[in-house]
């Protein structure tokens, strides 16, 4: 058996041993060519283990059987997050912008180990904070909350 992972065009396919992959693999190449004239980029695609190499899927990265944000999400984040700092709006306006994009990444990844890169955010806003970069020094930060740990 396997399970599927399907977001727009970007599938995934999930099977417990290597043999159930690669016909997996065989069956969905020949099935897309056959009757939807689809081809697999097979630069972008291939059968990896997850217990032993790392592996991005839809802004995950699932290293060693980990699952958590990618990093190239955590910096869009980080610049979502600034933007909203950064903005001129009044502090109420920023704080209550900044917990609703918070929470809407935190929503996304709520299903991954997630507190590494809370904290890693946390801290991050935090040096914004001392090092005085347009930040609002009254806005009240605290990702904890945001996402409910």
């Amino acid at each position: 058996g396997f399970r599927m992972v399907r977001f727009a065009d970007d599938v995934t396919f999930v099977a417990r041993k290597k043999f159930g992959a690669e016909k997996i693999l065989t069956q969905a190449q020949d099935y897309l060519e056959t009757h939807l004239g689809l081809s697999i980029n097979m630069n972008k695609s291939g059968i990896h283990d997850v217990h032993t190499e790392s592996v991005s899927l839809l802004g995950f990265d699932i290293e060693k059987g980990v699952v958590q944000p990618s990093k190239e999400n955590i910096e869009l984040c980080k610049e979502s997050l600034l933007e909203v700092l950064s903005s001129p709006y009044t502090t109420e306006e920023k704080t209550e912008l900044f917990y609703r994009t918070a929470r809407s990444w935190g929503q996304y990844f709520h299903r991954a180990f997630f507190s590494h890169a809370a904290d890693e955010l946390e801290n991050w806003i935090r040096t914004l904070k001392i090092e005085g970069r347009r930040v609002d020094k009254r806005l009240p930060i605290c990702l904890t909350t945001c996402y409910g740990r």
